[in-house]
């Protein structure tokens, strides 16, 4: 990869990275206002003040718009990791911490982005393309200008499934279980990291050689196991805390309150027709790869990126049809797949003997998702605009 042409894809990759950085940095600035962003702040300062990780006696439970059914808990609900990140960088660097967290999400998203590219035998200039999307594409972006636990999480699982499908052309354990314990980190930011261990062995399964499927199956299993058996302490400890069980922002459990109505105005189903609006992409990639020719290592990597996707988006409707919320940075762990097939899409078109059809498809689909992104940022950051209440 030293040829003039792949020198220029990583001079790309670094603009963006930095592009990335740069349009990200205005949450330095920011305060925490949005109702998550609250609930978190002040689940550090119960870890400041030490209080435990629990909102019980902290006054924001008098709040009218926090459901106390679900927050006053004698632990809460989500996985103490992305609090303890937040308070471990607020107590080092103030105010700009919380920033630090979502930025350090970014870069870790951006690696782990880069890593899978590079099993995919892109092409450089489709190289490139999907550092450009890791930078800007618009769920991951809009999701980056908050205080919230998806980035930090979408950040670990992404590097996680990178160094997973990179190490197994090694075929030693060593990776898989340094991708098992990134993973294992990011299930104790959200429990539903775990989601991208699927999507990872998929798309390793589709990469690998004949050498290297031959090793598989005990890569994936260090891989997954090790993320499971370091997530299960956490189970175990919510499980048996005051001997209450998970609780779980449904709707039902608030019936009409103020804020769990503020941020759900969705159907289940409306993931479906949501994310082709937040990731354009994908709408020109299904589009155009009827018309590609590919080599079959194409297709099994396009097979494997899809299952990811809809795995990833599938669950989240299921669990929105048995009253979870209905958001739709919810789905941030398909991001990376549909990042990659964009760059697969315009790899496998601008090819040799690709066609004049789905060239402009692939293009146009990079290009709508590219000015959409660079928008989302923009409007987040500089008119305070949440460009689709559901993200």
């Amino acid at each position: 990869m030293s040829t003039p042409a792949w020198r220029a894809a990583w001079a790309a990759v670094g603009a963006a990275f930095l592009l990335g950085l740069l349009a990200r940095a205005p949450i330095l600035a920011r305060r925490p206002v949005e109702g998550d962003e609250r609930v978190y702040a002040a689940l550090v300062d119960q870890l400041r003040a030490g209080k435990g990780y629990t909102l019980r006696g902290h006054p924001i439970l008098e709040r009218p718009w926090l459901p106390r059914d679900v927050y006053d808990r004698p632990v809460f609900h989500h996985p103490p990791g992305g609090i303890v990140l937040f308070w471990a960088l607020e107590s080092a660097l103030g105010d700009a911490g919380r920033a630090a967290a979502q930025l350090l999400g970014f870069a870790l998203f951006f690696a782990g982005v880069l890593l899978l590219a590079r099993e995919l035998d892109l092409s450089p200039s489709a190289f490139a393309l999907a550092g450009v999307l890791a930078a800007v594409t618009p769920l991951a972006a809009f999701t980056g200008c908050w205080f919230w636990l998806d980035g930090p999480m979408a950040g670990l699982a992404t590097l996680a499934a990178g160094v997973f499908v990179r190490g197994t052309r090694s075929g030693r354990l060593g990776p898989a279980l340094a991708a098992g314990a990134l993973l294992g980190a990011a299930a104790w930011v959200r429990t539903l990291a775990l989601l991208a261990a699927p999507g990872a062995i998929a798309v390793a399964a589709a990469t690998a050689g004949p050498a290297g499927r031959r090793g598989l199956a005990r890569q994936a299993l260090a891989f997954a196991g090790t993320a499971a058996a370091l997530h299960a302490p956490w189970l175990l400890w919510h499980a048996w805390s005051g001997g209450e069980g998970p609780a779980l922002p449904l709707l039902h459990s608030a019936g009409a309150n103020e804020y769990l109505r503020s941020v759900q105005e969705r159907r289940a189903w409306d993931y479906l027709t949501l994310l082709p609006r937040a990731m354009p992409s994908l709408v020109f990639s299904a589009l155009a790869w009827p018309f590609l020719r590919p080599g079959a290592a194409f297709r099994r990597a396009a097979a494997a990126l899809w299952g990811w996707i809809g795995a990833v988006v599938l669950l989240h409707v299921a669990l929105g049809a048995f009253g979870f919320l209905t958001l739709l940075r919810y789905v941030i762990l398909a991001v990376p797949a549909a990042a990659l097939l964009a760059a697969a899409a315009v790899s496998a078109a601008w090819g040799p003997g690709g066609r004049a059809l789905p060239r402009a498809l692939t293009a146009a689909g990079a290009a709508v998702e590219i000015a959409l992104g660079l928008r989302v940022l923009f409007d987040a950051h500089y008119r305070n605009v949440t460009f689709f209440s559901a993200f």
